[in-house]
């Protein structure tokens, strides 16, 4: 497990890090190789449990940035470049420490993960609006008309889900738990398909 340590990176070498990452310019980056340049030091970020509060915000939230990016960086292959800078786009302006509430925690990479395995699960041209939990976790949020889908990523594997279906002068709304791999099944009763973008 890794962290970016605070006592063996300046401030400006943090961002050239996390801007080269996001740039796409470390698509290869091998974490044994950050450990190896003294950017990464031991810690439970990248198991999703740090935590921010008082002066240790900055360091939390650049800690969770980067955790994310470089789990990225290992899985671009399977991704395209203009989904993943809008990722990293979103992530970035919800980790706004000026805009950060007491108590709250960064993006825990599990949430993130199970995030990036459905969207490359469902495929097509989806293009949902992100927002953070108090908890650190990552909510995908889609729009469709009058209907409204919510998933928040638990885990890698497992999510919550809350649906606001609107059919004819009725709407309908429905929540559930279940796996990565059973979302779509969960959610088809409800035209999944318009949220998903593969019609």
């Amino acid at each position: 497990m890794n962290m970016i340590s605070s006592s063996l990176t300046s401030d400006s070498e943090r961002r050239r890090l996390l801007t080269s990452v996001s740039s796409g310019g470390s698509a290869g980056l091998d974490i044994y190789d950050i450990v190896k340049s003294g950017l990464v030091g031991p810690s439970s970020t990248q198991s999703g449990q740090a935590t921010a509060s008082g002066p240790d915000l900055q360091e939390s939230v650049f800690q969770a940035l980067a955790a994310a990016k470089i789990w990225t960086s290992r899985v671009a292959m399977h991704m395209d470049r203009v989904s993943r800078d809008r990722y990293f786009r979103q992530l970035d302006l919800l980790h706004d420490c000026e805009e950060w509430f007491e108590g709250e925690q960064p993006l825990t990479l599990e949430s993130y993960k199970g995030f990036v395995r459905f969207m490359l699960l469902i495929g097509g041209h989806s293009k949902p609006s992100l927002a953070l939990s108090p908890k650190g976790r990552l909510l995908a949020v889609w729009q469709s008309g009058a209907d409204r889908l919510t998933i928040e990523f638990t885990s890698g594997d497992s999510a919550e889900w809350v649906v606001s279906h609107r059919i004819k002068d009725r709407t309908e709304r429905a929540a559930g738990s279940t796996s990565i791999a059973r979302l779509v099944a969960n959610l088809a009763p409800y035209g999944s398909d318009a949220w998903f973008g593969v019609v």
